[in-house]
């Protein structure tokens, strides 16, 4: 018997990008049940929604990677709303994952969170070394937030949790506004429209991918939070942070 035989698994942003990619790859390892918590039905940044979704689906393994995401322009429009948002659904999740016996939780982090100045290539000891590129702070520093209150629920009531730190994702699935989506998937669309239309040239704003790489399909960084989460040791240590 596998770990995911017995293992009731509950997903959170299933809708999204790697989220869908993750919903496909826990589907194949056959566990128990496998429920995909939808916006429409329950609001996590609301914690009566949180404590319905975990009373009315009883988990064994939460996979939380919901949060509000965008890109650049989002964040600088809107910088409230994205540090806030995702505060509130980390806080509620993680709680709510405790209190109801959950065995395994894992989150997924943002490569963002990393100093603005951190060498390359990254190392998850630099993550707290300084503060993150301005304009993407208010999101980044709620994500981050993420490791400490994890580590603080495994030091306080030993809680399994860890924190998976991906690179940047790109592929099916993803999102292509140019208003919120990330770089890769930014620069992808202009580059295929400036060919489309013989374009001479391309606008490109300036950017620097998280340790100059990215991978080609969120699959890749599925299936290693997978295994991460199905991992008979303790999950947790004291960064709490695992960079894919």
């Amino acid at each position: 018997m596998n770990f995911w035989t017995d293992k009731r698994v509950m997903l959170t942003g299933g809708g999204g990008f790697i989220g869908s990619h993750t919903e496909r790859l826990l589907r194949q390892r056959n566990p128990k049940s496998v429920f995909v918590a939808r916006r429409k039905e329950y609001d996590l940044t609301r914690e009566h929604d949180v404590a319905r979704l975990f009373h009315e689906h009883p988990a064994d393994v939460v996979v939380h990677l919901a949060g509000l995401v965008g890109g650049i322009l989002a964040l600088k429009t809107k910088p409230v709303e994205y540090c806030s948002a995702n505060l509130l659904m980390n806080t509620f999740m993680l709680h709510h994952a405790w209190k109801t016996g959950v065995q395994r939780f894992l989150a997924i982090g943002a490569g963002c969170g990393y100093p603005q100045h951190a060498p390359t290539p990254l190392k998850e000891d630099d993550l707290w070394n300084g503060f993150p590129q301005p304009d993407t702070a208010p999101y980044a520093l709620a994500k981050r937030a993420f490791t400490v209150q994890s580590s603080s629920y495994a030091a306080q009531y030993g809680f399994k949790s860890i924190t998976a730190i991906p690179g940047n994702v790109y592929g099916p699935n993803d999102n292509f506004d140019l208003t919120t989506a990330n770089v890769v998937p930014a620069l992808v669309r202009k580059f295929v429209e400036a060919a489309d239309k013989t374009a001479p040239s391309v606008e490109v704003w300036s950017f620097a991918l998280m340790n100059g790489t990215a991978s080609k399909k969120a699959s890749a960084s599925s299936t290693v939070m997978l295994r991460t989460s199905a991992m008979l040791r303790p999950l947790y240590r004291t960064s709490n942070v695992s960079r894919l």
